[in-house]
C-alpha cells in the first residue's frame, strides 16, 4: 500500500509538470463520468458558453483510501521483530490527514499538527531501524507535497531602508514575517560659534550737523573685513554610517542660533575630524538694516535724526560665514547665551 501511494505521488508530480494540458467542458452536453488517469490541466475551457454569463468553478479532491493493513499480519510482523509495520500505520494516518480536505471530518485542519505529525514520523523512521525505501519515499512525498509555491505578481525586493511585513492568511493561524530595516546614516548635532564679517553688511548712516539747523546724511565708517559678528549656533549634519570610521567626514550642515540683532539661520558645508571637531563655511541669514528709501546719502535735513530713524530693518539678509563647532554630549549655551549677547552689545 505504501509503495503504491509513493508511486502515485511521484507520478502525479511528474505528470503535473510534463504533461499539462487544457480541460474542455461542453456546457451544452451532459454529465460525463470517465476513469481518472494521471494527467494535469493548466486551465479549463468552457465550450458553448455565454460571454455575458458568469461561471464559477469549484474543485473538490477527495483521495481514494486503500484498505487498511491487516492487523493480524502486523502483529505477526511485530512479533518477528520487523520495525517497519508500526511506522506504516502512522504513515497512513499522516497521509490521511494530509490529503483529506477540510470539512470531511467537520474540523479545519491545523498546519501545526501536520508539522508535528510529520516530524514524529521522520524521527520514528530514523530511530526505529526501519530501512524500507517505500516508507522513506512516502515520507519524502508528504514533505514535498506540503510545499506550496505562490508566484508573486511583482518581485519582492528586501531593502534595508524599509520595514517589510508579509502576512499569510488562510491557515489555522495568520503568519506574519517581518524584515526589519535599519537607517544607513544618522543626524549629528554640533555646537559652535558662527562668524560673519560686518564689512559685508549694509552701511549705517547718521545725520552730521553742518550748520545751525542743517544736517547732512552721512555714511558711517566701514568696518574692516576682520570685524566679526559672532553667534552661538547649533549645527545639524547627516553622515552615512559606512563613513563614520574615517578620520574626515563631510556633509551639508544647517544651523540655528542667535546674535545681538536677531535669530540666525545658516546653511553650509561642514567637515568633521574624528567625528568631534568640525569647521564649516556657507551662507547665514539674519536681521540687518539699511538706509530708508526716502533718504539718500548726502541729503540735507532740517532736523537731526538718529541712525534708527534713518534706517529700516532687512529681515534675514544673506551673508557669508565660517564656523568652528564641536560634537558635545550637551549644549554649552545654557548659561553662555546671555553673556554672549552682552559682550556683542558692548562691541556694537
Amino acid at each position: 500500500m505504501v509503495k503504491f501511494t509513493t508511486i502515485f505521488i511521484l507520478i502525479s508530480f511528474i505528470s503535473m509538470n510534463l504533461f499539462a494540458q487544457d480541460l474542455t467542458i461542453d456546457m451544452a452536453g451532459g454529465n460525463i463520468s470517465t476513469p481518472a488517469e494521471n494527467q494535469s490541466f493548466t486551465k479549463i475551457i468552457l465550450k458553448n458558453s455565454f460571454s455575458f454569463r458568469k461561471y464559477s468553478i469549484k474543485i473538490t479532491k477527495v483521495p481514494i483510501l486503500h484498505a487498511p493493513l491487516d492487523t493480524a499480519q502486523m502483529g505477526n510482523l511485530n512479533s518477528s521483530g520487523d520495525p517497519c509495520p508500526p511506522i506504516v500505520k502512522i504513515a497512513n494516518k499522516v497521509l490521511e490527514y494530509f490529503f483529506i480536505p477540510d470539512g470531511v471530518n467537520g474540523k479545519k485542519k491545523s498546519e501545526i499538527t501536520l508539522r508535528d505529525s510529520l516530524k514524529i514520523l521522520k524521527d520514528l523512521y530514523q530511530n526505529s531501524g526501519c530501512t524500507s525505501i517505500p516508507i522513506k519515499n512516502t515520507i519524502n512525498g508528504i514533505e514535498k507535497g506540503s510545499l506550496k509555491e505562490v508566484p508573486l505578481s511583482n518581485t519582492l525586493v528586501i531593502d534595508p531602508n524599509y520595514n517589510i511585513t508579509i502576512t499569510v492568511t488562510g491557515g489555522i493561524n495568520d503568519i506574519v514575517v517581518e524584515f526589519t530595516g535599519k537607517a544607513t546614516g544618522r543626524w549629528l548635532i554640533n555646537y559652535g560659534f558662527l562668524f560673519s564679517s560686518k564689512r559685508m553688511e549694509p552701511a549705517n548712516f547718521f545725520s552730521d550737523k553742518i550748520g545751525a539747523d542743517s544736517f547732512r546724511i552721512t555714511k558711517s565708517s566701514r568696518y574692516s573685513l576682520m570685524d566679526m559678528r559672532f553667534a552661538p549656533t547649533i549645527f545639524f549634519s547627516y553622515y552615512l554610517d559606512r563613513r563614520l570610521n574615517k578620520p574626515f567626514n563631510h556633509s551639508l550642515a544647517a544651523g540655528l542660533g542667535v546674535n545681538s540683532a536677531s535669530p540666525i539661520v545658516s546653511l553650509g558645508y561642514n567637515v568633521m575630524w574624528n567625528q568631534n571637531i568640525g569647521a564649516s563655511v556657507g551662507f547665514v541669514f539674519y536681521e540687518q538694516q539699511r538706509l530708508l528709501g526716502k533718504y539718500k546719502e548726502g541729503q540735507i535735513l532740517k532736523e537731526e535724526l538718529t541712525t534708527e530713524q534713518l534706517s529700516e530693518k532687512l529681515f534675514f539678509r544673506p551673508n557669508l560665514y565660517f564656523s568652528i563647532n564641536l560634537r558635545l554630549g550637551s549644549s554649552p549655551f545654557k548659561k553662555e547665551t546671555t553673556e554672549s549677547k552682552k559682550e556683542e552689545d558692548k562691541k556694537d
